[in-house]
């Protein structure tokens, strides 16, 4: 070293973990270290590049490394360190070939040279280089060594259903390896913290009462919890809430987790589909004006067959719908000084129409339910066919993982066709889902539908815009049309439920009649 007394020399320091970081403090002790070296044999470090949980299985990895290396080429020749200062080889890295390379280059290319002060291991020429660079084969077949004892055990420990990593929020972990002293346990547990009883509500807005997002955030910011909107939208689409575990050890494949979820499995499905049918993911998209939930595409010009629209008279403050072709203007509400009856009242005129008497609740359902039966015997086949394609393919997953286990098939293997068997079985769920069954069908007059079928304008009248908004669809799927001539709504399609409403209707008022 008596060549380099006086001279400029750089440090690096690493480590591959948080957990390296914060229990052991290794980047200060190898910093430390190199300070203490560079002390005694008179070395001047200008500049020290501390890489805190930096994994070296590849350079790209290390972006302090590649910070310094970018650092060195920019720095002029004059200004260049004679040295780079570090604990050990296997600080530099563990990728072998790749960092030997680079390792070389330093040399080459900028006439810099490597020393680790906890072994003396050095690269001043091309037999020390050439040690150096054993010892980075050596950190490799050590981390190769290390893989092949514990990645086994993760996977096995992540197939138990146990999780690796940081609990999402809303769950505290509990367990041996966990850095909360009063957390700490013998056992893995995860527990739903106050945090997460809140968040079990939100996932009730989300798919129940089609809150947006924003009204998610100020939910959760009334109760002291502030949630980020990204983190939100990533929320809606973590199958941990479900209780459902997944890891990169295991591809594709999803093991149920050991701790209490915050969405049913039927909700979470729920939750998906209507996430995949939004233009923005964890947006509820329903656009036009809350005080007029007839529009958008849903209320129609009987002349022109254009889509009405609605705005606000900025003087009155009242809203009226128009046809922008053919210039017709009603108000959405009756006034004391409108000469006519307003959209909504007139909506709810219509609505009346569907009032059905308590008389009848009775016979209605036996009615639904004999036509619903009938119905559904079509469906049985397709259901129980769907059904055994389903356990085709599990037996076809067992099999796979006996012939993994047994060796006959090697990870990779394992991991594609484990993939695109679980593609295929979601596939045919997703068939068997949308089959109509007979436990939702023939539940279908619940206490909701009776308070719809007792009082259908009233119930309208009670529930917000957006639950207006998918109610109209449901019940008039094809929109209404407004003639400005008569008044008068017209519609081409109504819901089943109303065709039958109806026709208890005329029959009762007939017989009644007689």
């Amino acid at each position: 070293m008596k060549d380099f007394q006086n001279a400029i020399v750089w440090s690096y320091s690493r480590v591959s973990s948080k957990e390296q970081f914060e229990r052991n403090s290794s980047i200060e002790t190898q910093v430390m270290a190199i300070k203490d070296f560079a002390s005694e044999h008179h070395l001047l470090i200008t500049k020290e590049f501390d890489a805190a949980y930096e994994s070296s299985k590849n350079l790209k990895s290390q972006k302090t490394l590649i910070n310094l290396i970018e650092t060195l080429e920019k720095t002029p020749v004059s200004k260049r360190p004679k040295l780079i200062l570090l604990w050990s080889p296997s600080r530099f890295g563990r990728s072998g070939v790749e960092h030997i390379s680079l390792l070389s280059s330093l040399r080459t290319k900028f006439n810099v040279r490597i020393y680790a002060v906890s072994s003396g291991k050095h690269t001043f020429d091309e037999r020390s280089e050439h040690d150096f660079a054993k010892e980075l084969l050596v950190a490799q077949q050590e981390n190769f060594n290390r893989q092949d004892v514990i990645i086994p055990g993760m996977k096995n420990f992540v197939r138990k259903g146990f999780h690796l990593g940081t609990a999402p929020r809303g769950y505290d972990k509990y367990g041996p390896r966990v850095t909360n002293p009063s957390r700490v346990q013998g056992i893995q547990e995860i527990k739903i913290n106050e945090e997460g009883k809140w968040i079990k509500k939100a996932f009730k807005m989300k798919i129940y009462q089609d809150a947006s997002d924003k009204e998610i955030i100020d939910f959760m910011a009334s109760k002291g919890f502030k949630i980020p909107k990204q983190t939100l939208c990533n929320m809606w689409r973590n199958p941990f809430y479900a209780g459902i575990s997944k890891n990169k050890l295991l591809g594709d494949q999803e093991i149920k987790g050991n701790w209490e979820p915050l969405v049913s499995d039927a909700d979470w499905k729920l939750l998906q589909k209507k996430l995949t049918g939004s233009f923005m993911a964890g947006i509820s998209k329903l656009p036009g004006k809350l005080d007029t939930p007839l529009i958008p595409k849903f209320l129609y010009c009987k002349n022109c067959e254009k889509n009405m629209t609605s705005y606000q008279h900025k003087k009155t403050g009242n809203y009226y719908y128009k046809c922008n072709k053919c210039n017709h203007t009603v108000n959405a509400n009756s006034t004391k000084r409108s000469k006519r009856m307003g959209m909504h009242e007139k909506f709810g005129e219509l609505l009346d129409g569907f009032k059905l008497s308590p008389k009848l609740i009775p016979i209605l359902k036996e009615q639904v339910k004999l036509v619903l039966e009938d119905s559904l015997k079509s469906f049985e086949g397709k259901r129980k066919n769907l059904l055994s394609q389903i356990t085709q393919k599990e037996n076809e997953l067992e099999n796979l993982e006996r012939r993994f286990a047994v060796g006959q098939i090697n990870e990779k293997m394992w991991k594609k066709y484990t993939r695109i068997t679980q593609e295929e079985i979601k596939e045919i769920e997703l068939k068997l889902e949308n089959l109509p069954s007979k436990k939702s069908n023939l539940a279908i007059l619940d206490e909701k539908i009776l308070s719809l079928l007792e009082n259908p304008r009233q119930f309208w009248e009670s529930i917000n815009t957006k639950q207006k908004r998918r109610l109209q669809d449901v019940l008039f799927p094809d929109g209404l049309h407004y003639s400005p001539k008569t008044k008068e709504y017209r519609t081409s399609n109504i819901h089943l439920l109303l065709e039958i409403t109806s026709c208890f209707i005329d029959t009762w008022t007939s017989e009644k009649n007689k």
